[in-house]
């Protein structure tokens, strides 16, 4: 069973699906919307649950197996990154009042940002969006234990064409999971009002740095001024694998 966490402006839904094809919306009965809570809501709140991941850590706590994160930024005007728990990716509460991790880069989570176990690594690895040079662009971070934070290190994609990271939506390839697959939104630079394009790069820790991997991109989207990507497909929120499933349907 597979789960997949779509957004809507101000409210988190779920649906959920056997194939990776077929998805169903369950009525949760959580939520109230036009006035009715036959829905698929799992949150309203402004602040949070953020981005949701399946916590495949060994050591963690059943309460605690779903994982998301989420940016705020604080009094003082610092942007920091903070985590949700639940133990059935349903009903969610704050892990801690105090963010994981702040960050001072320019443009810091403006984005969806992703955390995942990473299996290889033994640790927690983040993806996250910064500007760099006018270009949106990405850093990695990690952590034993969502606490404790190592450099913020933003990623090195050599000479390859500069372009527009709207999303990065990485994720490691269960079948060989020091590789990670990044489910990206990009552009050139320049070309954010007229076109978006939907890539796919393989990546592969080597050296600290990412690899690109020469596939061509998954589909292209046209889109006019005003318009937002996210709206018109870009990856934006989680899918994961279901606890307690094999991932096989």
């Amino acid at each position: 069973m597979k789960r997949c966490w779509p957004n809507h402006p101000h409210y988190l839904c779920l649906a959920e699906s056997r194939d990776g094809i077929t998805w169903t919306k369950p009525s949760l009965g959580l939520y109230e919307f036009q006035g009715s809570k036959d829905n698929n809501i799992i949150s309203a709140a402004e602040d949070g649950p953020g981005v949701p991941f399946l916590d495949t850590n060994p050591t963690v706590q059943p309460s605690e197996r779903y994982k998301a994160a989420w940016a705020k930024k604080g009094a003082d005007g610092v942007w920091g990154m903070y985590i949700s728990v639940s133990p059935d990716g349903l009903h969610w509460k704050k892990w801690r009042e105090g963010p994981g991790f702040t960050s001072t880069l320019p443009n810091a989570f403006d984005s969806v940002n992703l955390i995942f176990w990473s299996e290889s690594e033994n640790q927690y690895v983040c993806y996250f969006r910064f500007m760099t040079q006018s270009v949106r662009s990405i850093v990695r971070t990690t952590s034993k234990d969502l606490i404790h934070w190592t450099e913020q290190v933003p990623l090195d994609f050599g000479d390859t064409p500069v372009e527009h990271f709207y999303t990065n939506g990485t994720t490691p390839y269960f079948r060989a999971p020091d590789l990670y697959f990044a489910f990206r939104s990009a552009s050139p630079p320049g070309e954010r009002r007229s076109r978006h394009a939907e890539s796919r790069h393989l990546r592969r820790r080597l050296h600290g740095q990412p690899r690109r991997h020469p596939l061509d991109p998954l589909y292209r989207v046209v889109h006019t001024a005003g318009s937002r990507p996210e709206e018109l497909g870009a990856p934006h929120y989680s899918c994961v694998q279901r606890a307690g499933t094999d991932g096989r349907g």
